[in-house]
């Protein structure tokens, strides 16, 4: 029987895998940064425009979006840490449980009559088997929750990526179809209070 090496592609998909893993946690940590930043930079436009308070209340939706994605950013970095966690448990587990497997086919099982006599032979395999059971559950576990913390991370990271978009086009949406950043002046005439409308 021919034998191929496979060597040269298991290293090139564990580079790829390696690089794929490596630009995803930057995209993350950009997220994380690009909402932050774009949330500072709003709040310190508003902090020198004339009229902060309007100013406040344009950028408000886009503030809190940003706050959202930084969030969102921030617990996708803890959804992926518990991820791997419990992704480590289960194969740690698995390992345990091949191992129990492995001594278990190393006893031979007795059979006798009256059955009691075989429970008896049986006492330790029959502990073993438990052991290999106990251990089974917990990989399952541990896989059931690592793909429940994956979906969690992808969610999170999807709603950060969303908030982010919306935090920069409502500014820009605002002012592209005639939002100002500052209302029309008001002077005090008399005892009434006249809105000074620029000339067009």
């Amino acid at each position: 029987m021919i034998q191929i090496d496979n060597s040269d592609a298991k290293t090139l998909v564990n580079s790829l895998r390696t690089e794929s893993v490596a630009y995803y946690r930057q995209w993350v940590v950009w997220l994380g940064v690009a909402s932050g930043a774009g949330g500072m930079g709003l709040f310190s436009l508003a902090a020198t425009l004339p009229d902060r308070n309007h100013a406040f209340q344009v950028f408000l939706p886009s503030l809190w979006v940003f706050f959202l994605g930084v969030s969102m950013a921030g617990l996708s970095v803890l959804c992926e840490s518990l991820s791997l966690g419990s992704r480590a448990q289960h194969f740690a587990e698995a390992h345990n449980r091949e191992e129990i497997n492995q001594a278990i086919a190393k006893i031979p099982e007795m059979f006798s009559s009256p059955k009691h006599l075989a429970d008896e032979a049986n006492s330790q395999r029959n502990r073993l088997i438990d052991k290999s059971k106990e251990a089974h559950a917990s990989a399952e576990r541990g896989w059931v929750l690592h793909r429940r913390w994956r979906l969690a991370r992808n969610a999170a990271v999807s709603i950060s990526a969303v908030a982010f978009v919306f935090g920069m086009s409502w500014p820009i949406a605002y002012i592209t179809f005639g939002g100002k950043l500052a209302p029309p002046a008001l002077v005090l005439n008399g005892s009434r209070l006249t809105a000074i409308i620029p000339q067009r």
